[in-house]
């Protein structure tokens, strides 16, 4: 008996060693771990957030199904950090657990938990992508100007429709957030990329921090895209942007010295290069997407 103990534990110490290869003498100088650490908390955090502002913990069937998202993170997780990784690719435990345990959650929360948009959070959106398009995008090829043609003039139109004193059509509030959900798709694969520098760089407190958010944006990207393809050919598709599209009103002045202070930070921070634009662009849009929908929550309750 003390035999086969003694081997079992023999077996899960194996399997201690590999998962937790870097801990306790090496875990601070890992900077790829904390990559990824960072990540996953991002990712965990923004799903607490969603189901805590939509639905909410109290019922036992939303619990369980959290608990299943958790569970496919803990297995993904162990059997990645099972392998023999080397230092610099010590993230990818942390990486895959979180895509797993975002696609899990994407499906399993289907409809419940969709952002609710108004007419500020599209500005705000809008002011960034079209930062993006004029000082990160750029590049000389003819493409290049075809492409920042087309999203100038559309960011430009929709900025106009938004701020004017009428309530949009059902048609131009669906036409907006198809809009909302490409700007969120587009920035993300634009700053997704980003992540391959920070392995080997210097830890800096803005990099963790960016990871943080780009891993909240993740799971909301991953679930726009399983959102629409779920339901594009729903009849309830038109139904259910429509219920999330809030009829709050802007003020002009209000949207001018938003666009204003908001594009003059993201400008400013460009030239003196404070900190690099991806880690700014992440905050801003994590911190919008919480405070915004948040706001369009309680509204939409009142």
């Amino acid at each position: 008996m003390f035999t086969c103990i003694s081997e079992l534990f023999k077996i899960d110490n194996q399997y201690s060693q590999k998962i937790f290869k870097y801990a306790p003498q090496n875990i601070i100088m890992n900077w790829p771990l904390w990559i990824g650490i960072s990540f996953a908390l991002g990712t965990l955090f923004q799903a607490l957030l969603l189901i805590g502002k939509r639905i909410g913990f109290k019922s036992s069937e939303t619990r369980k199904k959290f608990l299943i998202c958790l569970g496919v993170f803990i297995v993904v997780f162990i059997a990645v950090a099972s392998n023999n990784l080397r230092e610099e690719q010590s993230y990818l435990a942390f990486i895959m657990a979180s895509m797993l345990f975002g696609l899990f959650f994407s499906a399993i929360y289907a409809n419940n938990i969709l952002n609710i948009i108004n007419e500020r959070t599209v500005l705000h959106f809008n002011t960034i992508f079209l930062f993006m398009v004029l000082f990160i995008f750029k590049n000389e090829t003819s493409s290049y100007w075809i492409w920042t043609t087309i999203s100038i003039t559309i960011s430009v139109i929709i900025s106009f429709m938004i701020i004017q004193k009428n309530i949009l059509s059902n048609a131009l509030k669906i036409g907006i957030y198809i809009w909302f959900l490409i700007m969120n798709l587009i920035i993300t694969y634009t700053l997704w990329p980003e992540f391959s520098n920070y392995i080997g760089l210097d830890l800096k407190w803005y990099s963790l921090v960016s990871m943080f958010f780009i891993g909240a944006m993740f799971l909301m990207i991953m679930y726009y895209c399983l959102f629409v393809v779920i339901n594009l050919f729903s009849k309830e598709f038109r139904k259910i942007l429509l219920s999330k599209y809030s009829d709050e009103q802007i003020n002009f002045k209000f949207a001018l010295i938003l666009i204003i202070i908001q594009g003059g930070i993201l400008i400013l921070n460009h030239i003196i290069k404070l900190i690099p634009d991806y880690a700014l662009i992440s905050v801003s849009l994590s911190l919008i997407w919480y405070l915004d929908s948040n706001r369009n929550t309680i509204l939409l309750k009142q």
